[in-house]
């Protein structure tokens, strides 16, 4: 068993990052402290409480990851303005940028949440210009700009990165008509399964993804080990 590097998260972090996906018959404890990372993501498809009980001696449990599954089916253009955005990077972007990660184990783990803002900054920026997201889509009422939704294509399969509605347009839909807007994109660029993941606890998103048609694929419970807890 060996724990991979995670190279783009230890150069943005600035000390070594590691992943490493564990069985039942694996204790970390001792492979963690005789490497070289100063923090290990650790996930497992079996949170048996004999696994359990062996990760909690040494990590921190941060949350399960729920991986949505769909096969895009046609539909047509989405009835509010979302439009694909090409432009800069704005104020209200950075801040639905920053909305969609309010869950995630950056924001958790508080040996990562000083630099949460600047890599939820950084991922829409490289979104935007291209380097990590194929399509940016913007919601727009009123001329503002009230949800997001970036999307990216791996050989045929379609996945969504980032994606936020203002909390003040939460419940009218807005959600909703960026999963449509994203399903007419893979129509449009002959992409026939689609995937996002999400936190178990954010529900919201959840209830989101199964009513627009994704399904619950696959659900690992999530732990970092850092070496100075």
């Amino acid at each position: 068993m060996k724990i991979e590097k995670k190279d783009w998260d230890s150069d943005f972090f600035g000390f070594p990052i590691g992943h490493i996906q564990l069985d039942e018959t694996a204790p970390p404890e001792k492979l963690l402290r005789d490497s070289d990372f100063e923090l290990v993501y650790i996930s497992t498809h079996r949170r048996t409480p004999k696994l359990t009980e062996k990760i909690l001696n040494s990590c921190t449990y941060i949350d399960e990851r729920c991986t949505y599954q769909k096969q895009v089916s046609q539909v047509s253009p989405s009835a509010v303005n979302v439009i694909d955005y090409h432009g800069s990077l704005t104020p209200e972007i950075r801040e639905l940028a920053l909305l969609s990660g309010v869950h995630s184990r950056f924001q958790k783990d508080p040996n990562l949440r000083p630099k949460y803002i600047e890599l939820y900054t950084c991922w829409i920026e490289k979104s935007l210009t291209g380097e990590i997201a194929d399509r940016v889509l913007l919601a727009y009422m009123d001329d503002v700009a009230v949800g997001l939704i970036t999307l990216k294509k791996e050989m045929m399969q379609g996945q969504i990165g980032l994606i936020a509605v203002s909390p003040e347009h939460a419940g009218k839909g807005i959600g909703s008509e960026l999963i449509r807007a994203s399903d007419f994109w893979y129509n449009e660029h002959e992409t026939h399964s689609a995937v996002v993941v999400t936190q178990q606890q954010n529900q919201a998103a959840r209830r989101l993804y199964e009513k627009n048609g994704y399904e619950l694929s696959s659900m690992d419970s999530i732990y970092h080990w850092c070496r100075n807890d």
